[in-house]
């Protein structure tokens, strides 16, 4: 189990990092966490926003596993469009859960 936080700052440099990894705001609405080995497989991950937003909710973190590292990549997207959207000011909070074993 893997899990962290951080404000968010519209598209600029997040703050008050929590818990593991290097994060980067990648694209509009996309943060990524680069941990620092490789984690195995993520059996289930969960993000949220930790204030109401209005029609800003985050999914389900994804993941990828590269040379000697695990990315997760957090997604917030706005409802009425379903399109990304960056957030300013509330906490983006995350959970992973992985194993070295593959899925089924």
């Amino acid at each position: 189990m893997v899990c962290g936080s951080f404000e968010t700052n519209g598209s600029g440099t997040i703050a008050n990092q929590l818990g593991p990894g290097t994060i980067a705001h990648s694209a509009t609405g996309t943060w990524t966490v680069t941990l620092d080995r490789c984690m195995g497989v993520m059996h289930a991950g969960f993000a949220v926003l930790d204030t109401n937003t209005g029609d800003q909710y985050a999914r389900a973190p994804t993941y990828s596993n590269s040379t000697g590292v695990t990315v997760l990549t957090l997604l917030v997207i706005d409802n009425s469009g379903a399109a990304a959207a960056d957030v300013d000011g509330p906490r983006l909070n995350w959970i992973a859960f992985f194993s070295r074993r593959a899925l089924p």
